[in-house]
């Protein structure tokens, strides 16, 4: 609501230079009127220009763009609400003002264009803009770690938080590897990640006439393929876009297990975030061994190591000579005193969950 408040400031502002708006509605609706169409070209020239505009430096091209962009929804939600309101006649009114609008779009956003057109081609391609290749290295050693490091703890509770972390991180090595946008790999769905790992989109004919290295290429990477995001041209029509390539690195932990037909199963709590929101990227993790606790064990853990699962103890897990005591004088319990370790880990990790919950819910009760 920033930009609209501050171009309609500056749109009132310039009647002391144009005279008195035409006023139909005493709201920002007032800019889309034809009538005012002069005043609403220079309070976009004055909203999206530095100083006193005497180069093309003083252009806020970006910002310039964006407003173009943002009068055109403005006006669509406006005729929405006149047609709703059983307005037609405004409403017609509101379809006159964008064909006006799109008729000067060359003469007042044509600066934009091309200043964005130039920047893109010869500032953002040139050698000394682009990163270096030590530091590509190290933000790549330090994803792989990372992913590693979650992927093979088997003592940790995989909730939401590591699942987004673990995500992010896919994502990035995406990003990097295929140089594109960061939007377009996270877009990627179930569907099509299971295409990569099955080698849908690579025809097995045309793989006996490559050359060796090719060949070679072909079994470090998995190929994906994602519609890309429509684009509206200045017409009026909708362009859908084209199908995008994606390569996957197969250095990535969650790619290891791509060939093998049978997927992984993983915990409850990522199978219920992944399948929340569809078209996340599913992330195959080790197997895990999952062990039956009774109610009357979890009660006993519970209560023998309640100082640390309620973070009250000096140290942060029980040690091997405190298991083993436990153990001995206890006769309901067969487990070995790794998996009551694991136990009592897991029963902390909730806990501090459950705390860190509650003091949300305070904190937002508050306010």
């Amino acid at each position: 609501m920033r930009r609209p408040s501050a171009l309609y400031l500056l749109f009132l502002k310039q009647q002391e230079q144009l005279g008195v708006v035409r006023q139909r509605e005493g709201n920002i609706a007032d800019m889309f009127i034809r009538a005012n169409f002069t005043h609403l070209e220079q309070a976009v020239i004055e909203y999206t220009t530095k100083g006193f505009g005497n180069s093309t430096d003083d252009l806020k091209h970006g910002l310039k763009t964006a407003v173009y962009y943002l009068i055109k929804k403005a006006c669509k939600l406006i005729k929405g609400m006149y047609l709703i309101d059983d307005e037609d006649d405004k409403a017609s009114d509101v379809d006159k003002f964008i064909d006006v609008f799109e008729l000067s779009h060359d003469y007042l956003f044509g600066d934009a264009t091309y200043a964005m057109n130039r920047n893109r081609n010869e500032k953002l391609r040139k050698p000394e803009a682009l990163p270096l290749e030590e530091d590509i290295a190290k933000f790549r050693e330090y994803t792989l770690f990372r992913m590693q490091a979650i992927t093979r703890e088997s003592y940790v509770v995989f909730d939401t938080h590591n699942f987004v972390e673990l995500r992010d991180l896919l994502v990035s090595r995406l990003t990097l590897f295929n140089a594109r946008r960061g939007g377009e790999p996270c877009r990627l769905r179930l569907v099509e990640w299971e295409d990569a790992a099955k080698n849908a989109w690579i025809s097995q004919q045309e793989v006996q006439k490559l050359d060796e290295l090719d060949r070679a290429l072909l079994k470090d990477l998995k190929v994906a393929y994602q519609t890309g995001a429509a684009k509206t041209l200045h017409h009026g029509q909708t362009h859908h876009g084209t199908t995008l390539p994606v390569s996957v690195v197969t250095d990535l932990p969650c790619t290891s297990e791509m060939d093998n037909e049978e997927v992984t199963m993983v915990s409850p709590s990522v199978s219920s975030s992944s399948s929340a929101s569809d078209g996340e990227i599913p992330l195959p993790q080790q197997q895990r061994k999952y062990v039956q606790w009774k109610t009357h064990e979890e009660e006993e853990v519970k209560k023998h190591f309640k100082q640390y699962i309620e973070g009250k103890a000096k140290r942060r897990l029980p040690s091997r000579q405190e298991l083993d005591e436990f153990l001995s004088h206890s006769q309901a319990i067969d487990f070995d005193w790794k998996t009551v370790k694991k136990k009592v880990m897991n029963e902390a990790a909730k806990a501090a969950n459950i705390a860190r919950k509650r003091e949300r819910q305070m904190g937002i009760s508050e306010v």
